[in-house]
C-alpha cells in the first residue's frame, strides 16, 4: 500500500534506529540529526487497526552554520519532504497533486480526479550522496524514503529556511543559517526539545482518540439509523495523524440504516473500499480507470501524456451495498487543508436487496485500517439503545 509502513523496527548493535540519535552522531558539530516521524510501539500496532503517524519534525526549529549537513532520520512511515525557502515556493513551482481540469470527474465524488506528479520522484540525491542546497529558488526534494537518512549540506546565506512533508500539510519546520560567530543549535539541544515534543504529541493524541472512539448514531430504532465513522483523525496541531477507522469495532446494522463516513483529518488522505484491498490506490487515467504501476505501461489520452491519478472510486455516496464481495470504493480522498477540489462525506446504505454478512472494509492507502459492517435480519440486531447518539 502507498503510505504503508516502509520498514519494520531496525536493530543496530541492539539499538532501535530512530528519531533518537546516538553519541557518536551527537558529537559531530557539523551535522545536525533531526526526526521525521517519531517511533512510538505501543500507538503503532498494525494488527489493532490503530497507527499514530507522527506528521511532525523533531525538531521544528534549528539554526545552523553555513556547509553543515541536516540529516533528516525516517522513522517509521512514509513521508516526501523538501528544502525551501518558503513551502508556498516550492508547492506553487513543485505541486505534488493538481486537480485534473480536462477529464471527467470521479464518480464517487463529483470533484476532479487527482493526477500525482514528478514529485514522488525527489531530486535524486540526499540517500547515498548528500544534497547541497543554495538557497534562493533552490529546492531540494527527498522523494519517498530510500532508506532512514536524507542529508542535506546547507550552503545558504544567512537566512530562515523552511523544511515540510508533501504528503502532510502543516508538517514543517525552520532552519535558520547563522553567521560564523553565532550559536547554532547542538545536537543534544535538538534531542531535549524532540523528546518533548514527542511527548506532548503523544498525550494529545491519547485524547483524542479517546474522545472519538465510541458509536454514534443519529435515529431511534434500527432500520432508522445513520452510524457515523471517522475516516481518520488529526491531533496536536495536525502534528499527530491518527489512521484509525473510529469507532474502532464492527458495526450491528439491518435493512434502512446507513453509515456515514466522514474525512475528519485534513492533513491526510485515505479511503473506503469495500473489500479490503480491492483496488489500487493510484493508476493510469485512461478511457476508464486502470491498474497501478508496476501494471500496464502508461497508456495517454489524445494529445497528453500519461497521467497517473489517485484512486477516483466508482461509487457515489448513498450506494447500498449488496454482496461482501461486491467492490464499493469511495475513492482516496485527501483533507481539506491540500487546498484541493474534495468531498469529505460519503455513505453507504443497506437495503432489502442487501445480502447478510459480514462487509469488510478499508483505507487503500493505509491497509491496517481495516473495519467490518455486521448485517443482520433486524429481529437479530438487538436494540442497542445504551449507545450514544447525535
Amino acid at each position: 500500500m502507498e503510505f504503508r509502513r516502509y520498514m519494520s523496527v531496525l536493530a543496530v548493535s541492539g539499538a532501535l534506529l530512530a528519531t533518537q540519535v546516538s553519541a557518536a552522531t551527537a558529537s559531530a558539530p557539523s551535522k545536525l540529526v533531526i526526526g521525521v516521524d517519531h517511533l512510538d510501539p505501543a500507538n503503532q500496532d498494525e494488527a489493532t487497526g490503530r497507527v499514530f503517524e507522527y506528521t511532525d519534525f523533531f525538531s521544528r526549529s534549528v539554526k545552523v552554520h553555513q556547509g553543515d549537513m541536516l540529516d533528516f532520520r525516517f522513522a517509521p512511515y512514509i513521508h516526501n519532504i523538501a528544502l525551501a525557502k518558503t513551502e508556498q515556493f516550492a508547492e506553487t513551482l513543485r505541486p505534488l497533486n493538481v486537480p485534473d481540469s480536462d477529464d471527467p470527474p470521479s464518480v464517487a465524488t463529483g470533484k476532479p480526479k487527482i493526477i500525482v506528479t514528478g514529485v514522488r520522484g525527489g531530486s535524486g540525491c540526499g540517500w547515498t550522496a548528500p544534497c547541497e542546497y543554495t538557497g534562493g529558488d533552490d529546492i531540494k526534494i527527498s522523494g519517498n524514503p530510500q532508506g532512514t537518512d536524507w542529508n542535506v549540506t546547507v550552503n545558504a546565506s544567512p537566512g530562515t529556511y523552511t523544511y515540510f512533508c508533501y504528503l502532510h500539510p502543516g508538517m514543517r519546520g525552520q532552519v535558520e543559517v547563522v553567521g560564523p560567530e553565532a550559536a547554532t543549535t547542538s545536537q543534544s539541544q535538538n534531542d531535549a526539545v524532540a523528546e518533548q515534543q514527542f511527548t506532548d504529541d503523544r498525550n494529545q493524541a491519547l485524547r483524542a482518540e479517546q474522545a472519538a472512539n465510541a458509536v454514534r448514531y443519529r435515529g431511534d430504532e434500527p432500520g432508522e439509523r445513520t452510524y457515523f465513522v471517522k475516516v481518520g483523525i488529526a491531533a496536536a496541531d495536525n502534528h499527530v495523524s491518527i489512521d484509525e477507522l473510529l469507532p474502532n469495532q464492527p458495526l450491528n446494522l439491518v435493512s434502512g440504516d446507513r453509515v456515514l463516513y466522514i474525512w475528519a483529518d485534513g492533513h491526510q488522505g485515505h479511503s473506503v473500499t469495500f473489500p479490503p484491498d480491492a483496488v489500487d490506490s493510484r493508476g493510469w487515467d485512461c478511457a476508464t480507470y486502470t491498474a497501478a504501476p508496476p501494471g500496464p505501461p502508461p497508456c495517454t489520452e489524445p494529445g497528453e501524456g500519461p497521467e497517473l491519478i489517485r484512486d477516483p472510486g466508482n461509487a457515489p455516496s448513498g450506494t447500498a451495498l449488496a454482496t461482501p464481495t461486491q467492490i464499493v470504493d469511495a475513492g482516496v480522498r485527501l483533507g481539506r487543508d491540500f487546498g484541493l477540489p474534495t468531498a469529505i462525506r460519503w455513505a453507504v446504505r443497506i437495503d432489502d436487496g442487501t445480502a447478510f454478512g459480514t462487509y469488510a472494509y478499508n483505507c487503500t492507502l493505509h491497509d491496517w485500517m481495516k473495519q467490518y459492517l455486521n448485517i443482520s435480519p433486524a429481529s437479530e440486531s438487538g436494540d442497542r439503545g445504551d449507545q450514544p447518539k447525535f
